[in-house]
């Protein structure tokens, strides 16, 4: 069977339908409004800036039809490194230099000899912010 073109691709390393699909993908940004008291006049609100943004992917790996279980170690291994990852969607677009923050799974469906039939699975990013 030939490898689907991939739905992500975090630090190289790509999630496709075939084998790490994603089932939901959440983008988030934050805006900075701190707020400035004034004398004699109601406290105001004065933008400094963007804030963090936020990726969220998740999805169940389907083991029995072809998934690895090593995509997720790849992607620890590459967060283990400390450095930030260049995060492309697929439909090439690059969403630039993106932290892992945490990535969490959990198998089920378990089999005699502890093998999985699929792994649920999310991983959090937050934006590098280069100057």
């Amino acid at each position: 069977m030939a490898k689907l073109s991939p739905q992500f691709v975090i630090g190289g390393i790509q999630l496709t339908v075939d084998d790490y699909a994603a089932d939901s993908f959440n983008r988030s940004n934050d805006y900075r409004w701190p707020t400035q008291d004034r004398i004699a006049h109601p406290t105001a609100l004065q933008f400094v800036g963007e804030g963090v943004e936020k990726l969220s992917l998740s999805g169940t790996a389907h083991l029995q039809w072809g998934g690895s279980m090593f995509q997720l170690d790849a992607l620890r291994a590459k967060a283990a490194e400390g450095k930030p990852v260049i995060v492309t969607i697929g439909t090439g677009r690059n969403l630039g230099k993106f932290c892992i923050t945490s990535i969490k799974d959990g198998y089920g469906e378990l089999m005699d000899d502890s093998r999985a039939l699929e792994n649920k699975w999310s991983i959090d990013l937050e934006k590098y912010g280069e100057d």
